[in-house]
């Protein structure tokens, strides 16, 4: 999933990510933060094996949509439906705004539980950063994926003595 203000300069590097995760076998919905309902937005990311924020600095934090969207999705995170997720930021500027930006996404997938890749792309709109970025979210976003529906504990139904690590072909 990829979740972005909507800036044009944005969306132009949002679309080369898209373009890099779908060509590494990811599934991509791009949503906009004036696109779509709250409900269906937190749908999405809980759909979502992996999100990549598009985000730009306002006033030294994070833009009031963005921000907004953060804030609401508590209900996800109670329901512990974000623990597992790969979080992922990017922006198409330099400054030390998008910096604190990116920071305050990250921040809040910590408190989500979620795993964090820092791999942020330099902002321009190099087509071939966007990609790779892209590309390895898919790829790291599936072996999460792949990871959370392998059992974990073998044990018998009621068994209450020790457990071993399940055994994978």
């Amino acid at each position: 999933m990829i979740a972005l203000e909507n800036r044009p300069r944005l969306h132009a590097v949002a679309e080369h990510i898209r373009l890099g995760a779908t060509s590494a076998g990811a599934q991509v919905r791009c949503v906009g933060d004036a696109d779509a309902r709250q409900e269906t937005v937190l749908a999405l990311l809980d759909w979502a094996d992996g999100v990549t924020f598009g985000v730009e600095g306002h006033n030294g934090t994070l833009a009031p949509g963005s921000k907004n969207f953060l804030e609401h999705t508590a209900s996800l995170w109670q329901a512990r439906r974000l623990g597992s997720l790969l979080v992922s930021a990017f922006s198409a500027d330099p400054s030390v705004e998008s910096a604190s930006a990116r920071s305050a996404v990250y921040r809040t997938a910590y408190h989500w539980g979620s795993l964090v890749s820092a791999d942020t792309p330099p902002p321009g709109h190099d087509p071939r950063v966007g990609r790779a970025h892209g590309a390895r979210l898919a790829r790291l976003a599936g072996r999460l994926a792949m990871a959370r529906h392998r059992p974990a504990i073998v044990a018998p139904a009621g068994d209450q003595g020790l457990r071993s690590p399940a055994r994978t072909p």
